[in-house]
């Protein structure tokens, strides 16, 4: 899938570079990897102008780590220690705060 059903990328190949771009965009994994990070940039473009940076910037952060121990006790089952829990209601409580 994406670049490993591309293979390595030799000095040859580097010699030109519009045909090799051109065989990475045909990639369909490829392509939409960039639409989705273009996407994303716009996205984010958008949010920041809108609202304070301060916000737009940490609390999507702060955000991921409750939800890699949420998906973790899900779909992982591991547990939720009690250092985790309070993790993550100082998280929450400084989200709370900032906004």
């Amino acid at each position: 899938m994406g670049l490993r059903n591309f293979g390595e990328i030799n000095m040859e190949q580097l010699k030109h570079p519009i045909s090799l771009l051109l065989s990475l965009i045909s990639n369909p994994f490829i392509a939409v990897g960039w639409i989705l990070i273009l996407v994303s940039l716009f996205l984010y473009y958008l949010i920041i102008s809108r609202i304070k940076l301060s916000y737009a910037f940490l609390a999507p952060r702060s955000l991921a780590y409750i939800l890699v121990i949420l998906f973790s006790w899900i779909f992982l089952k591991e547990i939720i220690t009690i250092k985790a829990f309070w993790g993550v209601i100082i998280i929450l409580l400084g989200i709370y705060l900032i906004s």
